[in-house]
């Protein structure tokens, strides 16, 4: 089986923080699965890193909220997570 060869997505990025979230969820919603998404901040003086950050952690949540109740039991405890505080952030 062949490996899909890791495509990388640059966004450069200077004071966007209204823009830098759709860009990053546009990266991350390509139809190609092999990606890594970077974004370089230019010493953005607005909320631009803030705005990452919080893109970022919502696509975690998400992805959490998808995964089966014993799924995230068992990964939680591989991550030393404690089960309880996972489940009531992804609730």
């Amino acid at each position: 089986m062949s490996k899909k060869p890791l495509l990388s997505i640059l966004i450069p990025v200077f004071n966007r923080a209204q823009l830098i979230g759709r860009a990053i969820e546009s990266a991350l919603n390509q139809t190609y699965s092999n990606i890594e998404v970077i974004v370089v901040d230019n010493a953005s003086t607005d909320d631009t890193c803030l705005k990452v950050i919080i893109s970022l952690l919502r696509r975690c949540l998400a992805f959490l909220k998808e995964m089966k109740a014993k799924s995230l039991l068992r990964t939680s405890k591989e991550l030393g997570w404690d089960y309880e505080e996972v489940h009531t952030m992804t609730s």
